[in-house]
């Protein structure tokens, strides 16, 4: 019995490390993915500054995402509205609203889940392996 109560304990140890290092891998993808659309906008804008041809529908898509570092927040990229802690949460708000934005009902899109699930998929198999 002492066993069994002993193997148990582990394993439910071993899920929960799991879990916590899945979630924060999503949460780091969550913030890649962020910091790629970022730096995107900012390309645009300097291409543009730089006499370069630019996609115009492109740049007016991430102008919203074009901010001083201290007043950058994450929005949506279809109709601009700036989203709460809540929209932010990896994986489960994007589930949670069947991959559409919450005020305007577009579709993110699958690359901002599949970015997060992919980055949790790492650092579970990264810890894994230790």
């Amino acid at each position: 019995m002492g066993l069994i109560f002993l193997w148990f304990f582990v394993t439910i140890r071993s899920m929960i490390k799991f879990v916590l290092v899945g979630f924060l891998g999503a949460i780091l993808g969550s913030f890649a993915g962020a910091q790629i659309w970022r730096l995107r906008a900012r390309q645009l804008v300097e291409d543009k500054k730089a006499g370069e041809k630019v996609d115009q529908k492109e740049l007016k898509k991430l102008s919203p995402l074009i901010k001083k570092i201290s007043k950058d927040r994450s929005r949506c990229l279809s109709c601009g509205h700036e989203l709460k802690w809540y929209d932010l949460i990896p994986v489960v708000s994007w589930v949670a609203g069947l991959g559409r934005c919450r005020y305007c009902k577009a579709f993110i899109g699958w690359t901002e889940i599949l970015l997060e699930l992919v980055m949790a998929g790492l650092f579970v198999a990264s810890v894994a392996c230790l």
